[in-house]
C-alpha cells in the first residue's frame, strides 16, 4: 500500500471514528449463577463504560444464548436504548427467571451490546462488548443469608428507638430471621435502661421473608421502650438471630433530638447550617474575596 494511502487510513481511523479512540467497555464482563433452582429469580447489574461521553450513544442488544433460555433473560433497559451524553457508566440490570418446569443442567452463552452511529449519515465503526453468561439449574438448596449495615438512627423526643439494617440473601431459597433483641443503655454505656425482644411470631411485619438472590436495604425496626427518652446521647446494642443463632450484632451511640428536628424540613435546614457554620463562613469569605478582586480589577480598567 502506498505511503500516502496508509497516512489517509490512519487519519480516518483516529479522527473520523471517535468511538474507537474514546473506548467502550463493560464491567463486570460476566453473569454467573451457579445455584439456581426451578422457579427462582436472579439479578445482576453490569455497567457499560463510555470512555468519552461527548454525545448520546445508541445501544443495540443481542442474545447469543440457547433458544430454550432466551425468554428467561430480561434487561431493565430493554434491547435498544441510549446512553445519554455525559454518562460514563450506564447501569443495565440483567434478570434471569427460571420457569418451574425448566430442564436441569448448565447453560452458557453471551449477551452483546453494540453501539450505533451517533448521527444518521455519519461514518463510524460500531463497537461491541459482551457479557459471558453461565447458568446452572439444579435441585440442591443453597443457604447464604446475612444482615449487615446495621445503624441506630437518631430520633426525636417521643419516638421509639429505631434500627436500620440490610438483608442480603445470596442463597437460592427464601429466608427470614426469627427476631431481634435490643438493649438501651445510658450515655456512658454502663446502666441498662430497657431491654426489648421482638420475634417474628409476635411482630411478623418487622421480619419479612426475603426471596433468594435478593438484597433489601433500609429495613427499619422500632423498639418501644415504654417511656419517653430525654434529650441527649445514648448507647444501644442489637442482636439479630435465626435458627437459634446470632447472625448480626451492633453496639453504638444514637441521639435523641428536639421535636421537629427530623420531621420539620425548616428546622432540619437550620440544624444543618448550624452544624456546618464554619464551612459556610469559609465559602462566604472566598466568595467575598472573589467579588472584591473582580470589582477592584474593573475599577483599574
Amino acid at each position: 500500500m502506498p505511503q500516502k494511502v496508509v497516512l489517509v487510513v490512519l487519519f480516518v481511523a483516529f479522527f473520523c471514528f471517535p468511538l474507537i479512540s474514546n473506548g467502550f467497555g463493560i464491567s463486570p464482563p460476566f453473569f454467573t449463577a451457579d445455584n439456581l433452582v426451578r422457579g427462582s429469580t436472579y439479578s445482576q447489574t453490569v455497567f457499560l463504560v463510555n470512555g468519552q461521553p461527548d454525545y448520546d450513544v445508541g445501544i443495540s442488544t443481542g442474545f447469543n444464548l440457547p433458544e430454550s433460555i432466551k425468554n428467561w433473560v430480561t434487561l431493565d433497559s430493554g434491547l435498544d436504548f441510549v446512553i445519554p451524553k455525559g454518562v460514563r457508566q450506564f447501569p443495565v440490570k440483567i434478570t434471569v427467571t427460571v420457569p418451574p418446569a425448566a430442564k436441569l443442567g448448565a447453560y452458557t452463552g453471551d449477551i452483546t451490546f453494540t453501539t450505533k452511529p451517533p448521527k444518521l449519515g455519519q461514518v463510524t465503526f460500531a463497537m461491541g462488548v459482551k457479557v459471558n453468561v453461565s447458568l446452572t439449574i439444579g435441585t440442591g438448596i443453597y443457604h447464604k443469608f446475612g444482615i449487615d449495615l446495621v445503624r441506630f438512627l437518631d430520633i426525636e423526643q417521643g419516638w421509639d428507638p429505631k434500627v436500620s439494617f440490610r438483608y442480603k440473601n445470596e442463597g437460592n431459597v427464601s429466608e427470614v430471621i426469627d427476631g431481634a433483641n435490643f438493649e438501651l443503655l445510658d450515655r456512658f454505656g454502663a446502666t441498662r435502661l430497657a431491654y426489648i425482644q421482638k420475634t417474628r411470631t409476635e411482630s411478623p411485619g418487622d421480619f419479612q421473608e426475603v426471596p433468594g438472590f435478593t438484597q433489601k436495604e433500609n429495613n427499619v425496626i422500632d423498639f418501644p421502650v415504654g417511656f419517653n427518652l430525654g434529650l441527649g446521647e445514648y448507647w444501644a446494642s442489637v442482636a439479630f438471630y435465626k435458627d437459634n443463632k446470632i447472625i448480626a450484632t451492633q453496639k453504638t451511640i444514637f441521639h435523641v433530638l428536639e421535636k421537629g428536628t427530623l420531621s420539620n424540613p425548616i428546622k432540619q435546614f437550620v440544624v444543618f447550617v448550624g452544624d456546618n457554620m464554619l464551612y459556610f463562613i469559609g465559602i462566604l469569605i472566598i466568595l467575598g474575596g472573589a467579588v472584591w478582586f473582580y470589582l477592584k480589577r474593573r475599577r483599574k480598567k
